[in-house]
């Protein structure tokens, strides 16, 4: 797909919720690019949005991702250029599906269950701005040197993480 900012195969960064926490942060691998298009004929079977439980409804990626933007009007952007679609096995056994955001970034929707929501770091904004967070607090000068060593290891490690 012609200018398309993701690449199929490549692993991006995915926090939980879109939270700036190294608990919340995983890995993921887009599979896929759906369009607007395809998207209108992509059904899905969604525990999430029959609001009875036990019970799914039958709904195009095109229609969840309408009543996500009404559901969370703040978040996803009036348009989206496509979905982006990843695995991200560590926090969900199911595919998610991502649509651009009100600021440009990529999150994704709940579509075939609760909790699939998060932001798809495609820029490394996030991480990015974790990382300087992270950096200014070890380097404050109360900070004694052997925290310092600690600290720098534990957010090596949870950076470090495993798809």
């Amino acid at each position: 797909m012609e200018n398309c900012e993701v690449k199929i195969g490549k692993f991006y960064h995915f926090w939980d919720d879109g939270k700036s926490s190294i608990s919340r942060h995983y890995l993921c691998k887009c599979e896929g690019i759906i369009t607007l298009e395809e998207s209108e004929e992509l059904l899905f079977n969604s525990y999430y949005w029959s609001h009875d439980d036990g019970e799914t409804v039958a709904l195009t990626l095109k229609e969840i991702w309408e009543r996500n933007k009404q559901e969370c009007y703040w978040l996803y952007a009036d348009e989206t250029p496509y979905f982006v679609v990843v695995s991200c096995p560590k926090y969900d056994d199911n595919l998610l599906y991502c649509a651009k955001t009100k600021d440009g970034l990529w999150f994704s929707m709940d579509v075939k269950t609760w909790w699939q929501a998060g932001l798809l770091d495609v820029g490394e904004r996030k991480l990015n701005a974790l990382i300087a967070e992270y950096t200014e607090f070890i380097n404050h000068p109360k900070i004694s040197e052997e925290s310092k060593e600690r600290y720098r290891k534990s957010i090596e490690e949870h950076l470090n993480v495993e798809y």
